[in-house]
């Protein structure tokens, strides 16, 4: 499950309560619109470094801003979220020693919370109230030299953009642990796959699946898909509506499908060695479009 980090290190400065608690509220409704998605497979509950009632947020306590919070809905989200803690529990440290000696900060103010939490591959949570905490990727650096920056996502519910790049990053994550169609899922935001192109890939060998996934890496590798390019040897368009990821080795597959901005429409697979010849791969093709556009029009 990817977790949460509510980040409590806004920078050496106060916040008034007023913008804290409005940004909490933008926090909660970003988390919940993502929350909302099974395939990214996030932890509900986020983690705390200690207690609600013991968190200080940008020189106000933390309680204070969830009560200053106009949005009642989301000050009852931010108590059922809020489930996680203290942050040792959840985010265990590999070697406290490497780490405390790095002394990274953010602003000025001690970021070894997330430090721990990028260790441990967590997303953050921080309040948009400065444009450094508007960021989707926020980096603490360390005050001793020998050590890396450190870059963790960072849902902060100031854009729509924001939540699709932590969506994106979420679902590469996912697409680098699962398998099957779960994993063809991770492709995009939005996958589609038709009964026919289901069945077909269930039926293939785990070698023959391997084989697509080889090469769907290196069509993201080399940025072929969102958005699609088809450079005519990984990806080619073959009509209007469909493009053919062609995989070649160890074995012949054509996988037909189409990309509409966040989505993507699996249509049909097929071995090549099934074709007698090409009026036989064209109707192929024509089909897959059928299927393709029966499936935008659901």
């Amino acid at each position: 499950m990817n977790q949460f980090y509510l980040n409590d290190c806004l920078g050496n400065r106060s916040y008034s309560c007023t913008d804290l608690s409005a940004g909490m509220v933008k926090v909660v409704k970003a988390f919940t619109c993502l929350a909302r998605a099974s395939k990214l497979q996030i932890d509900k509950g986020w983690v705390l470094e200690k207690e609600p009632s013991k968190i200080t947020l940008g020189g106000v306590s933390l309680q204070t801003v969830v009560n200053n919070m106009r949005d009642k809905e989301c000050r009852k989200l931010f108590y059922a979220y809020s489930i996680h803690h203290p942050i040792h529990r959840y985010f265990p440290l590999v070697d406290e020693d490497v780490l405390l000696k790095a002394e990274y900060c953010f602003q000025g103010a001690d970021a070894t919370n997330i430090a721990i939490a990028h260790h441990n591959e967590g997303v953050l949570l921080s309040l948009p109230v400065s444009k450094e905490l508007r960021v989707d990727f926020l980096t603490i650096i360390s005050s001793n030299k020998g050590y890396e920056p450190l870059n963790i996502p960072n849902l902060n519910g100031d854009s729509a953009d924001n939540e699709k790049i932590i969506e994106r990053e979420l679902l590469d994550r996912n697409y680098r642990v699962t398998d099957g169609l779960a994993k063809l899922e991770c492709l995009a935001p939005k996958v589609f796959f038709s009964p026919i192109f289901k069945k077909r890939f269930e039926e293939l060998t785990a070698n023959d699946r391997k084989s697509i996934f080889d090469r769907l890496d290196e069509a993201r590798n080399g940025r072929l898909l969102q958005p699609l390019v088809c450079n005519g040897t990984i990806i080619s368009h073959v009509n209007p509506h469909v493009a053919e990821l062609r995989i070649v080795n160890p074995v012949d597959i054509r996988v037909y499908f189409h990309e509409s901005n966040d989505t993507l429409y699996f249509a049909k697979l097929e071995f090549k060695s099934a074709y007698k010849n090409s009026t036989d791969q064209n109707a192929d093709i024509d089909q897959a479009e059928r299927i393709v556009l029966e499936m935008i029009n659901q």
